[in-house]
């Protein structure tokens, strides 16, 4: 666990993302996504007002709302949400405590490019603001990235008796070793199942910090078979990474969507956050833009590479096929027990909709329990 002031420390705020095996563009493109952050912090800090009380004051303090069903099944009262626009968006609509993280990405940036002392300001805004704080949860999704990283050290450093929990956000490759993968921070994982738990005991996360909470959304199973289906191609944001296997990952998937309409298929594609929107209208004819819990109701058929909602949408009661290629790090889901998995050059429109036709029996039950409350009894006692 982290303590005392390294999270001023920008080599270890960086380490994670700068060991030898990361992807070549991902270092210069996160660090231009933090940098245009920044510069947006100030004209953010006037327009997205913080919360008038202070963190202290809550007993769960999220890291953004990428966990909402969680959060919103919390008493609003216990729940401070910390963010930017899109979460003090989000906090207005519902109801909930919002403070502004605008500013730490600019001090991050300008730690990381050697302008001394940086993030000391930073760290005293929320240190005061967490000051007094007992019995504190501290919940993210992600422990390794600069940001998530400064605010544990801050979090640890103000509230030596609060919790970090990290709530996992995407599927930890069994081959992925070393800083980068999350949870080495955190006094709480919890983990999709046993074998997600597995891979974080192997990269040394201690086993008593696990807990197996499922999804951290709540699915509604539709598991109806149309003998049409509706097919949904999964963007993954391959080009942030590294460019060579963006091109190869759109064209998998493009050569797909152009074999399926020729069966009178229609086929949508549904672009990853980091995805060039630009490049993706150019490269698909229909783009899903929808909220992922309306487009798991409305797809039949998903198809991608390494993605998460492959396995959020048989959690929802659809079929997935993940599709592998020897350049991609990637573990076989099939053998995992989540989802159908074919080579890229056996991924042939009569392949897929045989498998769908004949459906998939995997090891990933969707709970019976809202997610909020399976969160709770995770940290029940803890």
């Amino acid at each position: 666990m982290v303590s005392g002031f390294k999270h001023l420390d920008p080599e270890w705020l960086l380490a994670p993302i700068t060991q030898k095996n990361s992807y070549p563009d991902f270092l210069r493109v996160t660090l231009r996504e933090y940098a245009m952050n920044g510069q947006l912090a100030h004209l953010a800090s006037l327009v997205f007002d913080s919360t008038k009380q202070r963190i202290a004051d809550f007993r769960y303090v999220f890291y953004g709302c990428k966990f909402s069903d969680i959060l919103l099944g919390l008493p609003r009262e216990e729940v401070v949400v910390i963010g930017g626009p899109k979460e003090w968006l989000f906090c207005r609509k519902h109801g909930i405590a919002f403070f502004s993280f605008c500013g730490c990405y600019g001090s991050v940036t300008k730690a990381i490019h050697g302008i001394p002392d940086s993030l000391q300001v930073y760290d005293r805004l929320l240190k005061d603001a967490f000051s007094g704080a007992t019995e504190q949860f501290l919940v993210v999704g992600n422990d390794t990235l600069p940001p998530s990283r400064f605010l544990v050290g801050a979090f640890k450093a103000a509230v030596p008796v609060g919790k970090v929990i990290c709530i996992q956000h995407g599927i930890f490759q069994i081959g992925r070793r070393g800083s980068s993968i999350e949870g080495q921070l955190a006094d709480l994982n919890m983990v999709y199942s046993g074998k997600q738990g597995q891979v974080l005991i192997n990269n040394g996360v201690a086993e008593e910090s696990i807990r197996v909470l499922g999804f951290s959304s709540d699915y509604v199973q539709d598991s109806q078979r149309p003998e049409v289906p509706k097919i949904c191609l999964l963007g993954e944001g391959w080009h942030k990474y590294d460019r060579k296997l963006g091109d190869i990952y759109f064209g998998i998937l493009k050569k797909l969507m152009l074999d399926f309409q020729k069966t009178g298929l229609k086929v949508v594609f549904r672009p990853h956050p980091s995805d060039n929107r630009r490049q993706c209208y150019s490269e698909f004819k229909y783009i899903d833009s929808q909220p992922l819990q309306k487009s798991l109701k409305d797809f039949d058929i998903w198809i991608g590479l390494a993605s998460t909602v492959l396995i959020e949408a048989v959690m929802a009661g659809k079929f997935s096929v993940q599709v592998r290629h020897g350049l991609f790090s990637m573990d076989n889901y099939k053998d995992e027990g989540y989802c159908e998995s074919l080579d890229a050059c056996e991924a042939t429109v009569a392949n897929i909709l045989d498998l769908y036709t004949k459906g998939f029996e995997g090891q990933m039950v969707s709970p019976t329990e809202p997610s909020a409350r399976r969160f709770l009894a995770a940290i029940s006692g803890y």
